[in-house]
């Protein structure tokens, strides 16, 4: 069985660069979850001015309570909450997901991009007894006018009933958009760490495998492999 996530960090001088590449989790109880709070507890003290880099912006990852944050945006609600905890800086440094939304659907059917991406966002919730709550928030996130600029469509529940039973669901559309991704991750990084921040990085694995060699070349050191 492949690892549910791994974590490195480089110490190249005073500066700590932690990288968890995540299977993401929307579990609570998962091990993941206890990490993340340990490593940034122990970050926070050694580096009150570092910054942590997480998926999802803080207006939609941050909820009322640590499950709630977690059961909206997987680990990531987790980063956020305990990072807004320690008072740390939080950033997503990615484009706007409508200006991704976008560039997707310029180069595939803006169908088969919607239905990508809801699934990839309710994650195991697709099977479960809260899939409707979880499917209407992400149909009123495709209501907002930008988004419905960005991909020309109005997406119902039947509509996404409709096409799970041929299951459009596109490794292309899931490639391309993590390409976009990378590389806007990576000119925040790039930039953070010319600035002279430590960084705590907690990412989908898919992105933290993509851009290791990248984040290599750019702090000069090998990293240390915590687990």
């Amino acid at each position: 069985m492949s690892k549910a996530f791994r974590i490195l960090r480089f110490t190249p001088d005073s500066r700590d660069f932690y990288v968890i590449g995540a299977k993401h989790t929307w579990d609570p109880s998962n091990p993941l979850i206890r990490r993340i709070h340990e490593l940034l507890d122990a970050f926070a003290q050694r580096h009150p001015d570092g910054v942590v880099i997480s998926e999802n912006d803080c207006s939609v990852a941050h909820g009322t309570t640590l499950e709630e944050s977690i059961t909206r945006v997987a680990e990531a609600g987790a980063v956020h909450w305990y990072a807004h905890k320690l008072g740390l800086t939080v950033t997503c440094p990615e484009p706007p997901y409508a200006d991704v939304i976008s560039r997707l659907c310029e180069k595939f059917p803006p169908e088969d991009v919607a239905y990508t991406m809801i699934r990839v966002a309710l994650g195991p919730q697709a099977a479960s007894d809260i899939a409707l709550e979880a499917l209407d928030r992400q149909l009123a996130y495709w209501a907002r006018p930008e988004m419905q600029k960005a991909s020309g469509l109005r997406l119902t529940r039947e509509w996404f009933t409709r096409h799970q039973v041929g299951d459009p669901f596109s490794d292309a559309v899931l490639a391309e958009m993590v390409k976009i991704r990378d590389s806007a991750v990576f000119a925040a990084v790039k930039r953070l760490w010319g600035e002279g921040r430590s960084l705590f990085m907690v990412y989908g694995m898919t992105h933290t495998e993509h851009l290791e060699q990248e984040f290599h070349d750019l702090v000069g050191v090998n990293p240390e492999e915590l687990e």
